[in-house]
């Protein structure tokens, strides 16, 4: 009778221990692609506020700036200019092997400065338009 309750202990142990295997590796998918998403949006809210921004400057004219603040995901490069769509880019994730575009612009920006690229997390972002080129200027907030 010992022996019978033990071996019935050691099997329902061995299947929830199976059921948690498998109810883990889903899990964890989950998360991956729940972050992958999370990394897409979070690339397409910043590209759009600063195509935004852009479109509003080059309407404006010569002298005209707008200053805003965007999140960039630290799995994403971000502010990829893409001449040939008129849109802004990022390449996120799997080594930079996916992109997200923003919105059309209406004037391609002609500078954009370094720390456009290699800046993440929360960072201002500056948009002018001098003698007919729209310029945009990174920085991270502190």
């Amino acid at each position: 009778m010992r022996g019978q309750v033990g071996l019935e202990f050691f099997l329902i142990l061995g299947f929830c221990l199976a059921m948690l295997t498998i109810l883990i590796s889903d899990s964890e998918r989950e998360i991956t692609e729940n972050e992958k998403l999370d990394t897409a949006v979070l690339s397409l809210s910043a590209l759009n506020s600063v195509s935004n921004a852009i479109n509003i400057v080059a309407l404006q004219g010569n002298g005209a700036q707008l200053a805003v603040s965007a999140f960039v995901p630290s799995k994403s490069k971000c502010y990829l200019p893409v001449a040939s769509e008129q849109r802004l880019a990022c390449d996120i994730g799997d080594a930079y092997g996916r992109r997200v575009y923003g919105m059309r612009l209406m004037a391609m920006p002609d500078t954009i400065n370094d720390a456009c690229y290699t800046t993440y997390g929360w960072m201002d972002v500056t948009v002018k338009k001098a003698a007919g080129k729209i310029e945009i200027y990174c920085s991270g907030q502190a």
